[in-house]
């Protein structure tokens, strides 16, 4: 519930006018790893989801605490600066300085702000989209003919594809205006999800997350360093824990909701459908939350 606030917080510390390639680049990690999950589903075929379970609680302690004692807060704690400047060079040449340009809101200021609830709801949308297709993504398939195997490609197939939009769309952040990536990204999502509402079969299917998969990439990273251009960077930890509620709450419903329209009609047609529109209204609010001088 809380493990992706202090990652995200750090790196939006550590970056500034870099922020948006450098979040595309720890975004990575997510694509990289959707290449265990062909692997996990062998292990459960194989051995049990109790022993796969067991395994990945070992490599989370072998791998994951070992990483995390590395991380590091803010730069200046260290005497250094956002974005790797010499503090010489800012001497020399103020404008170099992001602290002088940096917006920063304390976590009350930014919450009585039309901007704050507009980016809020619009990314809790988009999670609770993307969290919903992930988990009925199984099932999905097998819906449609398809078997496990398939549906475990399927999320590989995301996170290769995937990892073009978490770094390019990023990157192009940190130079075009996030807002208008974002809700050009949601387009092509309302879109592919509209097809993907359609979808009769496995491979029909398959061509539609391709668009799918690519721009999700770039929305799970371009809203960390979005979030720390409208409310600054000193507050960042707090601003995004004001939101996770909301984040929570559209992550636990989208599944359900979809699960339930399954049940009852037994397709994710009208799910689907409904998500083309959520996604569509997602880009709407990005669009209203402009910066606040």
């Amino acid at each position: 519930m809380g493990l992706g606030n202090p990652i995200s917080t750090s790196v939006a510390n550590w970056w500034v006018k870099k922020r948006g390639r450098a979040f595309g680049i720890l975004w990575l990690g997510t694509s990289l790893a959707s290449i265990i999950v062909p692997l996990v589903n062998m292990f459960i075929e194989s051995y049990g989801w109790r022993n796969a379970f067991r395994l990945m609680s070992f490599l989370v302690l072998v791998v994951g605490i070992p990483i995390a004692c590395v991380m590091r807060h803010r730069p200046e704690q260290y005497g250094m600066l956002p974005d790797g400047e010499d503090s010489r060079d800012v001497i020399k040449n103020e404008s170099h300085s992001s602290n002088d340009t940096e917006v920063s809101f304390t976590m009350r200021q930014a919450i009585r702000l039309k901007t704050f609830w507009a980016f809020a709801f619009s990314v809790s949308i988009r999670i609770g989209i993307t969290t919903a297709v992930a988990i009925n993504s199984f099932p999905l398939v097998v819906s449609l003919g398809g078997t496990a195997t398939q549906a475990s490609m399927l999320f590989l197939l995301q996170g290769v594809l995937s990892a073009p939009g978490r770094l390019f769309l990023s990157w192009a952040g940190d130079n075009i205006n996030k807002r208008y990536i974002m809700a050009s990204s949601l387009f092509v999502m309302t879109i592919s999800l509209f097809f993907m509402s359609q979808a009769n079969s496995f491979s029909y299917l398959a061509v539609c997350w391709i668009p799918y998969a690519v721009v999700c990439g770039g929305l799970s990273s371009l809203p960390q360093s979005l979030r720390a251009d409208l409310f600054g960077r000193k507050n960042f930890g707090s601003i995004q824990g004001a939101m996770s509620p909301l984040h929570r709450i559209f992550s636990v419903g989208g599944p359900i909701f979809a699960a339930a329209i399954y049940d009852n009609t037994q397709s994710y047609s009208a799910a689907f459908l409904t998500f083309s529109g959520l996604a569509l209204l997602s880009m709407i609010l990005i669009l209203v939350a402009k910066p606040v001088k």
